[in-house]
C-alpha cells in the first residue's frame, strides 16, 4: 500500500501536537494546556525482573482551577478488542510516572465493529466491585458533522472529513475557508490527507490537486513533512519513510516527485522538534495524586 507509513495514526498525532488546546477544550471545558509529558513507560522499573517499555500515543498535561491532570488521547484505526484494558495500563502508568490523575479517550478514525465500551470492570464473587475505569470513546464514523462544527475549534473542524456525513465537497470546502481564514497552513496539510481517504477516486484526486495550492508547502516547509520522518527515525526505518514518502509524491503527485526527493539532504539525520508554540516546560504542578 503507497501510504504504508503515511497512516491515519502518523496524521492524526500530528493534529494533537498541532492542536492540543483544542482537544482540552473539547473534552474538559474551560482547562488550559500545560504541556506534553512523557509518554514511554518502563514497567517494573523498581522489580527484579527485566523492565517492560510501553508507549502510548500522546498524553498531554492540562489545568483546571489550579488542579493538574493529565489527558491521554489513543487514535484508532482498526479493530482491537483490547482497547479498553489497553487503556486502563497506559492510565495507570502514566499515572505512576506523572503523579496526576489521568482521563482517557480513545478517537476511532474508521468504522470498527465491536468498539469496547466504558467502563473497565472487575468484580469478585462476594466481594462485588472491585474496579471501575471510565473512559471517553469518540467514533468518528457514526458522529454528525454538526456535533464536531458547533464547538468551534479548528482540530475538530478537519476530523469533520471523517465524520458520517462528512465526505462531501461542501465539508471539505467549510473546512478549508475556516483553515485558511486562520492561517492554519499545517492543518491545511494534514487536511489533505484525510481527504485523499475519503476522497479516492482519480476524478478525486485531480479535483483535489486543484485545489489544495499548498501542497508544496507541505512538502517543503511544513514540520508535517518532517514529523513524518521523524516517525520513521524513531522506529528505525527512515529509509522506508523516504520511500513510502516518494511512492505517495509517485502515485498523487508526480510532479512533486524530484522536488520531494531533492528533499532528502535537507532533511537529513537532524533532531526534530515539535512546533515553537508547543514547546512548553512542565513544571511540577501543586497537587498530587489524593491532592484535590
Amino acid at each position: 500500500m503507497v501510504e504504508s507509513f503515511v497512516t491515519f495514526d502518523v496524521y492524526s498525532k500530528l493534529l494533537l501536537k498541532e492542536c492540543p488546546q483544542d482537544f482540552i477544550s473539547y473534552l474538559i471545558p474551560g482547562a488550559t494546556f500545560v504541556c506534553f509529558r512523557d509518554t514511554q513507560f518502563q514497567t517494573r522499573a523498581k522489580s527484579r525482573y527485566r523492565p517492560r517499555e510501553m508507549r502510548s500515543d500522546i498524553l498531554l498535561e492540562a489545568e483546571l482551577d489550579e488542579f493538574h491532570f493529565l489527558i491521554h488521547i489513543e487514535w484508532q484505526s482498526d479493530k482491537d478488542e483490547e482497547m479498553d484494558v489497553r487503556l486502563h495500563g497506559y492510565a495507570y502508568e502514566g499515572n505512576r510516572l506523572h503523579k496526576l490523575p489521568v482521563l482517557s479517550a480513545v478517537i476511532y478514525l474508521q468504522a470498527v465493529s465491536d468498539v469496547p465500551q466504558s467502563p473497565v470492570e472487575w468484580f469478585i464473587p462476594t466481594r462485588g466491585q472491585m474496579l471501575s475505569f471510565k473512559f471517553d470513546n469518540l467514533e468518528l464514523h457514526e458522529t454528525l458533522v454538526e456535533d464536531l462544527r458547533k464547538h468551534h475549534l479548528d482540530a475538530l473542524f478537519v476530523l469533520m472529513l471523517l465524520c458520517k456525513d462528512g465526505a462531501t465537497y461542501d465539508v471539505l470546502e467549510e473546512i478549508l475557508e475556516r483553515l485558511e481564514k486562520h492561517n492554519r497552513k499545517e492543518l491545511v496539510s494534514i487536511a489533505r490527507f484525510f481527504a485523499g481517504t475519503v476522497f479516492p477516486s482519480e476524478a478525486d484526486r485531480e479535483r483535489l490537486e486543484g485545489r489544495f495550492t499548498m501542497l508544496r508547502d507541505f512538502f517543503e516547509g511544513s514540520w508535517t513533512f518532517q514529523e513524518t520522518l521523524k516517525e520513521g527515525r524513531v522506529e528505525g526505518r527512515v529509509e522506508e519513510a523516504h520511500q513510502n514518502i516518494e511512492a505517495l509524491a509517485q502515485a498523487r503527485f508526480p510532479d512533486l516527485l524530484a522536488f520531494v526527493k531533492a528533499g532528502r539532504c535537507f532533511a537529513g539525520d537532524c533532531a526534530i522538534a515539535d512546533p515553537p508554540h508547543t514547546q512548553k516546560a512542565c513544571v511540577v504542578p501543586r497537587n498530587r495524586q489524593g491532592d484535590v
